[in-house]
């Protein structure tokens, strides 16, 4: 494992760069440098923006040096996954490179990094349209885990898990539909959150489903993670829950949600829920058992909705040009297709229903709840090809069954790093009640500052800057 440098943690570098001691272009040539070195290992871009980089860097350090007041992230490196529409080019979406196309303009994610001061230093690999969760991609390749080259990223967002967890960027842009932050982060070992729905502004990004997309955060800690959503969010994350003060959680209480969620887990990623539990009740925080509620059903909700809306999105296309599909995106579209529109309604018209009963019930006696992640982890790459000898979908069945119910309910949830199993990092989840965000960040710095997982870094391949 490698050391980290101060560049690695997006607060501390926005810190140093506003204060003079590392210029923006410096930040900004790092931050290639390692991309390039890390690039033919885990091939997390798609592309490398060097050369507009490198101008914002610029234009940045003029900014600095004319004494005008800086935003919060003035010069620091990040990325973004690569279905962001960008002035004049459009994205590949995971399906192939991205397309010039004149007149388009920023979407407003990229819009909400520029006023923040972010320079994006390139666009990160995905799964084919973010319709997978594992990382693999036959158009351009699939993305690998910095930690094991023979494993999976997790998906969609596998660029932006493996740039952070490689230390490329200190932070980086993802989405979530059903998993595909969390889940990446918890393979790669990085703090991942899928904001509450409608958080950020959707427009100009890649569509998959109209009611459960959303658009969060991927970074090396909390407080990055945290200060990157207020950068992209369309409005305040407000204020922790009082009991979380001076990084502890006296009287804050957490409920663990045993029951569907913790079920075929693991050996090891069932020690490492259980270290975390003890870790936070050593915190201050009161520790219960918090009921499944109807989580089981939001997720047979959530997948009867994604299925049906990514289909519909693709419907013309895959009409008059299936072949543009691999197999394995083309067998989810063709099982959406067959979903009909009275049990998509049905499950749209539910959805506010069960959200106040799960709120009632589950929320009734915790602040927070606690929940395992991912069952095992990362598995290895030729094992989870769709149609590969060696294809195990036993490894994947019930993968997403704990993330995909917050998807549904529209409600913030967190991968928050902690332990190993196997040698490979493993993460645990937290979910709060509808724009409250800041009460899992908070209890994620907290976690983080007892503790090492977040510290832990994979080793660079040779010649990469530290």
């Amino acid at each position: 494992m490698s050391a980290a440098t101060p560049d690695h943690d997006l607060a501390t570098l926005a810190g140093a760069i506003a204060r003079g001691e590392i210029s923006a272009r410096d930040a900004v040539r790092r931050a290639i440098a390692r991309a390039r070195a890390w690039q033919p290992a885990i091939n997390a871009f798609v592309a490398i923006d060097e050369e507009r980089a490198m101008q914002r860097a610029g234009e940045a350090d003029r900014m600095r040096a004319s004494g005008a007041a800086l935003p919060p992230l003035h010069g620091v490196p990040v990325a973004i996954k690569d279905m962001f529409d960008r002035d004049g080019q459009a994205p590949g979406c995971g399906a192939g490179p991205g397309k010039a196309r004149a007149g388009l303009r920023d979407a407003a994610l990229v819009e909400a990094l520029a006023r923040s001061g972010a320079v994006v230093v390139g666009s990160l690999n995905m799964t084919e349209y973010a319709l997978g969760l594992t990382g693999h991609n036959d158009h351009v390749g699939d993305c690998r885990n910095p930690w094991s080259r023979d494993r999976v990223t997790g998906g969609s967002s596998s660029g932006p898990a493996a740039a952070v967890a490689a230390r490329i960027v200190p932070a980086a842009i993802g989405s979530d539909t059903g998993a595909s932050i969390r889940i990446p982060a918890a393979w790669c070992g990085v703090a991942g959150l899928k904001p509450t729905h409608g958080l950020v502004d959707g427009r100009g990004a890649m569509p998959m489903s109209f009611a459960l997309d959303t658009i969060g955060p991927l970074a090396t800690t909390m407080r990055g993670a945290a200060m990157l959503l207020d950068a992209i969010s369309s409005r305040s994350r407000g204020a922790p829950h009082p009991a979380c003060r001076g990084g502890r959680l006296d009287g804050l209480r957490i409920g663990v949600a045993r029951a569907h969620f913790g079920d075929g887990l693991d050996p090891g990623v069932e020690r490492a829920l259980i270290s975390t539990i003890a870790t936070l009740r050593g915190l201050g925080a009161t520790i219960g058992e918090a009921p499944a509620a109807q989580a089981d059903l939001a997720r047979r909700l959530h997948r009867l909705m994604m299925a049906a809306e990514a289909a519909t999105l693709h419907d013309r296309q895959l009409r008059e040009d299936p072949g543009r599909f691999t197999a394995e995106v083309r067998y989810r579209l063709e099982l959406g297709r067959r979903i009909p529109a009275t049990a998509h309604l049905s499950a749209a018209r539910g959805r506010a229903r069960l959200l106040r009963a799960y709120m009632s019930e589950a929320f009734a006696g915790c602040d927070v709840l606690l929940t395992a992640l991912v069952p095992r982890p990362a598995p290895e790459i030729e094992r989870t090809r769709f149609g590969a000898p060696g294809f195990a979908p036993e490894l994947l069945a019930d993968i997403p069954k704990r993330t995909q119910p917050f998807n549904y309910l529209g409600l913030p949830a967190l991968a928050m790093p902690c332990g190993f199993a196997g040698g490979m990092p493993v993460g645990c989840q937290l979910a709060g009640r509808p724009f409250d965000e800041a009460t899992l960040l908070a209890v994620g710095e907290a976690h983080e500052a007892v503790t090492d997982w977040h510290r832990r870094m994979p080793d660079p391949p040779t010649g990469a800057p530290p």
